[in-house]
């Protein structure tokens, strides 16, 4: 197992859990749920859903006259706009964005959060349309700056092993890598690791910056063992930074292996 110890430097992390499509949710189904979470998460906003995380193509159907109307995608936000929670008839996802006045929690503090809030929606569900949410995929999102090194530098490292050095890498208008893998420890685990370059706004003028993404996921059968699930996608996650990262990058996080 490998955990961060310290405060790693964690821009954003996100925990989601996508289920089969209840067809009878609608943005009215959470009215109570809405109240119960209003002093946490002020703000509502309803947007175009997302497309069924179970499509596999870019078939596009029309709504049949007459036919229920597709359930948005409900955004509730923090009044400080660091906590992000949506809602789809087909997914519940929590993000929580860090700056220098919010340290990152860790995980395990994360993602007993994220299981609560997931248990008062399934409650809710079942109490006001008498249905069964049943989770299929669970995944986790790592999004975190890498200072001193630009896109193409940290890219050059990852796919070279380290062993380039970073005064070889070319000056670029734009440069990014995306590697996608199965997790050694756990072949039902997909690991996406992607490499792009830092907003101007994380950055000091004409200093180099890079945002490094880490995305895990795995298919799961039903809500029982949720909470492994995350532990092992977490532990994949973490895994892939290791055998990724510079000695430079492991020490900003204080990684041990215990």
């Amino acid at each position: 197992m490998v955990r961060a110890t310290g405060t790693p430097p964690v821009d954003e992390i996100q925990l989601g859990v996508y289920f089969q499509t209840v067809h009878t949710m609608q943005s009215l189904t959470l009215a109570s749920l809405r109240l119960a979470w209003i002093d946490e998460y002020p703000k509502l906003s309803e947007v175009t859903p997302r497309r069924p995380w179970q499509d596999d193509d870019d078939t596009v159907e029309l709504v049949a006259s007459g036919g229920a109307w597709p359930m948005p995608l409900c955004v509730l936000t923090s009044a400080d706009g660091l906590r992000v929670v949506e809602i789809q008839n087909d997914r519940f996802t929590v993000a929580w964005s860090f700056d220098t006045s919010t340290a990152y929690p860790g995980f395990s503090a994360l993602s007993a959060e994220f299981l609560r809030m997931y248990a008062e929606l399934e409650s809710t569900i079942r109490d006001v349309i008498s249905s069964e949410l049943s989770a299929g995929r669970v995944s986790l999102s790592f999004v975190s700056p890498v200072g001193r090194l630009s896109a193409t530098q940290l890219g050059l490292g990852i796919l070279g092993g380290w062993q380039v050095a970073k005064t070889q890498a070319r000056q670029a208008d734009y440069a990014g890598i995306r590697i996608h893998y199965c997790s050694e420890d756990d072949n039902d685990t997909g690991v996406l690791v992607a490499v792009d370059p830092a907003r101007k706004s994380d950055v000091e003028d004409d200093q180099p910056g890079a945002i490094l993404r880490i995305e895990t996921s795995r298919f799961v059968e039903s809500n029982k063992g949720l909470t492994d699930c995350f532990t092992l996608i977490h532990n994949a996650a973490m895994r892939s930074f290791m055998d990724l990262s510079s000695e430079e990058m492991r020490a900003e996080w204080n990684h041990d292996t215990n």
